[in-house]
């Protein structure tokens, strides 16, 4: 082969290749066929092909894309644009302003949080009042200034008159886990984790009580005492009237009356007398002591956490407010230490108490009751997207105020200056997330582009500030703050 010739190689078509093996025999042999020589065109086949097509398959080219399909999912990906503009912005406006948080220069730190607020204010990506408080969560994380001093200045007073810095910033503590427990009662996980806990412990009208109580406690330790007591309530009343219900019937229900007649083949007629009875003083006591054990619980719980009720949060402004410079220690994992212990001794004793004055002479168990609650539990609907999300968040909520300043290890409050990052700090993130998290999947993530067949749908978020006006108590807060601005002037 020549210089010049071609270094691919080629296959002849299929003529020539005949051509070429079979070979020209005299008039004489005419009648030899090609099977004589035992080619067959079967084994020629593999020679039918023009001299163009590869030898290999890698080297085929793969197939030009579709452009119906390149056209669907660019109409997809426009669509999804369309209607989640506002989560795109969500996401993406901190990430491209990131590179403002990598500079020294605290100005730099502060541009990135104000471009942040002016994105989100004019996109209306969240509420404008949950905007409006990213800088107690973003100016302490960053450096800027601490928690206390930003919470000074949602509420600007003279400091002539009275100096309140860490008292705003415990009611930001406060308020923060309060946006935590009505996300809890919107989506209804309270209601799920009472009723199977009251599922778990029978049908003794004493163990019942037990399970009551320490529902009870253990949720009013993070929703508020109020929130839980309301909805515990109805569900003690219903398990009390079945209760009683049932006992009514047992009692009324006599002991069958046999008639002989004098024939003794006849067989022996049984009449069933029902009457209908009123509630002994013994089952009148235990329906009282089910209901009032809510009350009690519900207090006892409350003061194991720090936001489990007012006046643990006004006991912590007080000290911050009477002695600014002493340093107490006193966090949201300290005071479990101390006081979660004590809450369950004095649970404990209340119900002793309670078993004493009201089921001393109970009535036995009653499958019925129980069934009752086990009915009300199977009829709730599987876990929901928001149940999952608003748990999520209360756990990391949890985590945050744990591990801020555990005391016995250094915690991730040893990343930033000394007072900038406060138990206040993970409240209002925790609680900014909840107003950004949607309480549905979302279309563009749970749908793939074959199972996506109509437009998709907007979701709402884990909390909303409409709900936030009708349920959040403001009443609470507004007494803190004024609690706290008379002991301020005391002190003064």
């Amino acid at each position: 082969m020549s210089s010049s010739s071609s270094p691919f190689l080629v296959v002849p078509d299929f003529d020539s290749t005949r051509r070429l093996l079979t070979p020209t025999l005299p008039p004489e042999s005419s009648g030899v066929s090609t099977a004589t020589l035992g080619l067959s065109e079967d084994m020629l086949a593999i020679t039918n092909s023009s001299s163009t097509q590869p030898i290999c398959e890698s080297d085929e080219d793969e197939p030009p894309p579709d452009p119906q399909n390149v056209t669907t999912l660019t109409k997809r990906i426009l669509t999804d644009v369309t209607y989640f503009w506002r989560s795109f912005v969500l996401i993406l406006t901190p990430i491209l302003l990131a590179p403002c948080l990598i500079s020294p220069d605290s100005t730099y730190r502060c541009a990135f949080c104000v471009s942040l607020m002016a994105v989100y204010w004019v996109c209306e990506v969240i509420p404008l009042p949950v905007t409006a408080l990213l800088p107690v969560v973003l100016f302490p994380i960053s450096g800027i200034l601490d928690a206390a001093t930003v919470a000074k200045e949602f509420i600007n007073v003279d400091k002539s008159i009275c100096n309140i810095v860490n008292v705003q910033d415990t009611n930001f503590l406060f308020i923060g886990g309060l946006i935590m427990a009505v996300a809890v009662e919107k989506c209804h996980l309270h209601e799920r984790v009472a009723l199977r806990v009251v599922t778990l412990v029978g049908s003794q009208p004493r163990w019942i009580m037990f399970g009551f109580m320490s529902v009870t406690a253990l949720l009013s330790m993070f929703v508020s005492n109020t929130a839980t007591t309301a909805m515990m309530v109805p569900i003690a009343q219903s398990v009390s009237d079945q209760l009683l219900k049932s006992y009514r019937a047992r009692r009324s229900r006599r002991s069958t009356i046999e008639k002989r007649p004098d024939n003794e083949d006849i067989l022996v007629h049984r009449i069933e007398i029902v009457q209908d009875l009123p509630s002994t003083k013994e089952e009148t006591d235990m329906a009282k002591g089910l209901i009032i054990c809510i009350c009690f619980a519900a207090n006892i719980g409350g003061t194991a956490t720090i936001t489990g009720t007012p006046p643990n949060l006004v006991m912590v402004g007080q000290i911050a407010t009477l002695f600014p410079d002493v340093d107490t220690d006193l966090n949201y994992l300290t005071w479990i230490g101390f006081a979660f212990p004590l809450m369950v001794v004095c649970l404990l004793a209340c119900y002793l108490i309670l078993l004493g004055f009201f089921l001393r002479h109970s009535p036995p168990a009653d499958e019925e009751a129980a069934n009752v609650m086990r009915r009300r539990y199977d009829k709730l609907p599987p876990m929901s997207f928001a149940e999952k999300s608003v748990l999520c968040c209360f756990i990391l909520l949890i985590l945050l105020w744990m591990c801020r300043d555990p005391q016995v290890v250094p915690g991730f409050g040893e990343f930033f200056p000394r007072g900038h990052y406060t138990d206040a700090t993970s409240a209002m993130l925790v609680s900014v997330v909840l107003f950004a998290l949607p309480d549905e999947m979302p279309d563009f993530i749970c749908h793939t582009k074959r199972d996506r067949v109509s437009t998709p749908k907007r979701r709402g978020a884990l909390m909303d500030w409409k709900t936030i006006q009708a349920q959040f108590p403001w009443s609470v807060v507004l007494l803190l703050g004024g609690g706290f601005a008379l002991a301020a002037v005391n002190s003064g």
